[in-house]
């Protein structure tokens, strides 16, 4: 929700070359972030490598020409799809085995 606040924020589209660059950036950001999200809740998995990159450059391009409801539609969409959802993520992480390697990272290096 935060990166699409500052996508809606930035105005209608029509700003500099420089400036739709960079949010059709975030706008790509936010989409692969809303499908990663949605795969790692909805399934228990971190998918990497995202389907059909260039889905997500055409997205980024429409954001940032302005049409900031398909935007506002990927993000409602991706509600509707947890919420309808039970995660097989545990209420809380196992912090434990995180905390070993960490401590064994440390004086490693």
């Amino acid at each position: 929700m935060q990166q699409f606040r500052r996508l809606s924020e930035r105005g209608d589209g029509s700003f500099s070359a420089d400036t739709r660059k960079r949010t059709a950036k975030h706008a790509r950001h936010l989409a692969r972030l809303t499908r990663q999200g949605l795969d790692l809740y909805t399934t228990g998995t971190l998918t990497i490598r995202l389907e059909y990159p260039e889905w997500y450059h055409d997205f980024g391009d429409a954001v940032a020409g302005g049409d900031l409801q398909i935007a506002a539609d990927l993000l409602a969409a991706a509600e509707r799809q947890m919420a309808a959802t039970k995660s097989p993520l545990p209420e809380r992480p196992d912090t434990a085995p995180i905390e070993a390697w960490l401590l064994r990272a440390r004086a490693a290096h």
